[in-house]
């Protein structure tokens, strides 16, 4: 039973048998269908508009509503089996009107405070915390400050471009000193520039790297910026007795809005003037003035020959050492005192060595020392490989 309306305001449909179809070229306000066939019935509404819609149907069927527009009522009763099709959001309703304005939110986090607080816990956690915090503070600044903690920034000392001293007296081309090291009493050194790094120049008061050698300011007043600095005049140094120079670059951490002023100092770079100690042998049996003294010092074969303080130390015995006619010899600075003991094995020998003498040495680098000299008693006093320690 197919039936086709145009603007119609209600439509009824009742039908026996067979299906039913409605085509609707326009609005409609009320469709109504009723189907009571004990035949299955196809139920079909299809249109553009449709205002209200009751479908009832006693049997088996399909049901199939599609338009363009919404439905406002919709009422559908099955009376047996059915399919139902509902297309092209026929089921949804036509906007509502505009709702009324919410109520306005709470007032923000900002407000100032009302009292100073006294910052009294002494966890680590707020110990970069200025107190009191005054009033008028907002709460965000506090916040801030708790959380944003200020980290102080560092400076690091990479290098220094020096130039050291040779035997014939002149300086050798500036090469660059990284580390800490030893260098023989006497020699001199001249340093040039210094090489430094800062983990946030932001952070850093402008032109306020200082180089120091220990705590005396060598010159002040260079850049912030990271790499070389070169100094106004060359850092000289030429010490003739045993010292340690140590030199660091510092510079002025600002501490942001709420810390103060901080000095930060990079790690240093040492040099350690020290003595040069020999251990060896020689066939010479004795000396008796500088002259033999300093042809024995530059003359025997050594098994040691080191830079270093007064402290123990350890020989290896080497082949010279183990051969007939030649003499264990030791030299030290006089400054040092006497030996407490030579140990080989556990077994002090001490008592194998003479009696020490004293005569001046004149080093490479022109600088007289008082060495103490200690012979052992007897010829291939030791076999090639024994450890002696050396015991002051």
């Amino acid at each position: 039973m197919p039936v086709s309306v145009s603007q119609p305001s209600k439509i009824s449909v009742s039908s026996s048998s067979g299906s039913v179809n409605v085509s609707l070229s326009s609005g409609s306000s009320e469709i109504k269908l009723v189907t009571n066939s004990s035949v299955s019935n196809n139920v079909s509404v299809s249109g553009s508009s449709v205002g209200s819609l009751s479908i009832t149907n006693s049997s088996s069927g399909n049901f199939s509503l599609s338009g363009s527009s919404s439905s406002n009522n919709v009422s559908i009763t099955n009376g047996g089996s059915n399919n139902i099709s509902l297309e092209n959001s026929l089921l949804a309703g036509p906007p509502g009107p505009t709702g009324p304005q919410g109520p306005a939110g709470p007032a923000g986090s900002s407000q100032p405070l009302q009292a100073a607080i006294t910052v009294s816990n002494d966890d680590d956690a707020f110990a970069h915390m200025s107190s009191p915090i005054a009033s008028g503070t907002t709460i965000e600044d506090v916040l801030r400050e708790m959380l944003e903690k200020y980290n102080r920034t560092t400076i690091t000392l990479n290098s220094l471009s020096v130039q050291k001293q040779d035997t014939d007296g002149s300086y050798a081309a500036a090469a660059n000193v990284s580390s800490s090291e030893n260098i023989e009493v006497g020699r001199g050194i001249k340093i040039l520039s210094f090489n430094i790094s800062i983990g946030d120049n932001t952070q850093v008061t402008d032109d306020s790297v200082k180089f120091l050698r220990g705590s005396t300011e060598v010159e002040t007043g260079f850049s912030d910026l990271d790499g070389t600095k070169t100094l106004s005049s060359s850092e000289d140094q030429d010490p003739t007795s045993e010292t340690t120079l140590s030199y660091k670059a510092t510079a002025i951490d600002d501490g942001g809005s709420g810390l103060s002023d901080l000095t930060i100092s990079s790690s240093s770079i040492t040099f350690s003037y020290r003595f040069l100690i020999r251990v060896g042998a020689s066939t010479t049996s004795s000396i008796s003035n500088d002259t033999q003294a300093a042809a024995l010092w530059t003359g025997m074969t050594t098994a040691y020959s080191q830079l270093r303080g007064e402290s123990d130390f350890n020989v290896t015995a080497n082949a010279s050492m183990d051969a007939s006619n030649n003499f264990t010899w030791i030299a030290y600075p006089a400054s040092f005192g006497n030996l407490n003991k030579i140990d080989l094995a556990g077994v002090d020998v001490l008592s194998d060595f003479q009696s020490p003498v004293d005569y001046n040495i004149t080093n490479d680098y022109g600088t007289q020392i008082s060495y103490r000299f200690y012979r052992s008693t007897y010829s291939d006093a030791f076999k090639e490989g024994q450890i002696l320690t050396i015991d002051f």
